[in-house]
């Protein structure tokens, strides 16, 4: 019992420590932690532009975005677009 306990930690230990880091590119997540392209420690550049698509991990589901932080210049600087649909 104690190995299937193990597993089941490590497992979902795993599914929780995705981070996803702003890039162009389709992605496929269940659950994770979203940061701009300099990732947790960094900065993002200046004239990045980016499209990242990101997917349930379930057909038929849905993406949920949850905010903990927000710090942008603003526009015409910097700014931050979402769509929800299947295309922009």
């Amino acid at each position: 019992m104690k190995r299937i306990l193990l597993l089941f930690l490590l497992f979902s230990s795993a599914i929780y420590s995705q981070n996803i880091n702003m890039q162009t590119a389709s992605i496929v997540r269940a659950t994770g932690t979203f940061y701009d392209s300099g990732g947790a420690g960094g900065d993002y550049s200046p004239s990045e532009s980016y499209t990242l698509t990101i997917c349930p991990a379930t057909a038929g589901q849905y993406v949920q975005l949850d905010f903990t932080a927000w710090n942008v210049e603003g526009e015409p600087y910097d700014f931050m677009t979402i769509y929800n649909g299947v295309g922009t």
